[in-house]
Parts: C-alpha cells; structure tokens; sequence
C-alpha cells in the first residue's frame, strides 16, 4: 500500500498526470501524453518501478537540443 501511494504521488505531483481525465498538466518532464509502469520486486522483496513516458514534441526538442546551430541549442536549452 505504500509503495502504491509514492507511486500515485510521484505520478500526480512530479509527472503532473491526473488519474481522472487521463491527461498531463505540465510536470517536471513537460507534457506527458502517456506512461507506461511495471513494477518489480528484487531479492529482499523491496518493490521498484520502471516508467516509460511519451512527452509531446520530445523529436523536436530533441533535434533542437543536438543542432549543429549553437543559437537553436541555446535556444532549445532556455
């Protein structure tokens, strides 16, 4: 029960997600279209999560962030 509840903060309050209407409000990684989470357990039977996030215009940004241009970098750093 604890780890589901560190796991619903971190989805709400870091990620931005809300449960209700399945939608991002910006969080710390930008707008988030979706997620995907698996949760493991390791050998001392302590639970762990894996998350992948889809961010809206990750492409872009990202071919910003690596552009040879050192003015679309900055920019894209800003």
């Amino acid at each position: 029960m604890d780890f589901e509840h560190i796991m619903q903060i971190v989805l709400e309050c870091l990620i931005g997600w809300d449960p209700q209407t399945q939608t991002c409000e910006s969080g710390i990684f930008g707008d988030v279209e979706a997620y995907g989470l698996a949760v493991k357990e390791q050998a001392r039977y302590t639970l762990h999560a894996h998350m992948i996030l889809w961010i809206k215009n990750f492409s872009d940004i990202r071919r910003l962030l690596f552009s040879k241009d050192l003015n679309e970098r900055t920019a894209a750093r800003k």
